[in-house]
């Protein structure tokens, strides 16, 4: 289970993240980017954006795309639920290119579809990371536990919860950039 997680500020409430639970209790706290990716997984998100890491030139660190996603949807396939579960997660991700930095070139197909490439592997790398953590942490605000309940007639909770962390997970990004911005 997760819901907002909201922190004092100056005697006043203020959005921290997004609070995880196990059992009742709250297991961790995640922030925004993360929170934003959990809405990807379970939401198929409309809103929200994104910064992608611009890897070339070498010299140019620091540099990043700012993306904002105006669709996205998210398949899951349980492709083996003994001995140990596997599942393969499918994200599909339509955003607008809002920050190019100079150096990054969408204006030609290559540039375009480099960039495309480049950002579906850093969401890919940044889910495969937060699922990870969800795993140590031993929640499932994905729902991992319902699917492979839905599969297989002989689930048990306990026997999930102890196989949980080595749950296995295929994340695949397909990302489509439609509209490009001027860089700054």
């Amino acid at each position: 289970m997760y819901m907002p997680y909201f922190r004092p500020k100056n005697g006043a409430p203020e959005l921290g993240g997004t609070a995880l639970f196990r059992e009742d209790r709250l297991a961790a706290v995640i922030g925004f980017k993360d929170s934003f990716l959990l809405k990807l997984l379970v939401e198929n998100g409309r809103n929200g954006s994104m910064l992608i890491p611009v890897k070339e030139p070498r010299e140019a660190r620091d540099s990043y795309v700012a993306i904002q996603v105006i669709r996205s949807e998210t398949k899951f396939k349980v492709k083996r639920v003994r001995p140990v579960p596997e599942i393969s997660i499918r994200t599909e991700v339509e955003a607008l290119a809002r920050k190019v930095p100079e150096q990054v070139k969408l204006a030609t197909p290559e540039g375009l579809s480099e960039m495309e490439r480049e950002g579906a592997s850093y969401i890919e790398r940044e889910i495969e990371a937060l699922l990870k953590y969800f795993k140590e942490r031993r929640v499932d605000p994905v729902g991992f536990g319902d699917m492979v309940r839905s599969r297989d007639r002989r689930w048990n909770e306990r026997v999930f919860q102890e196989l949980y962390p080595s749950v296995g997970t295929e994340v695949t990004v397909k990302l489509n950039i439609f509209q490009t911005g001027v860089g700054e």
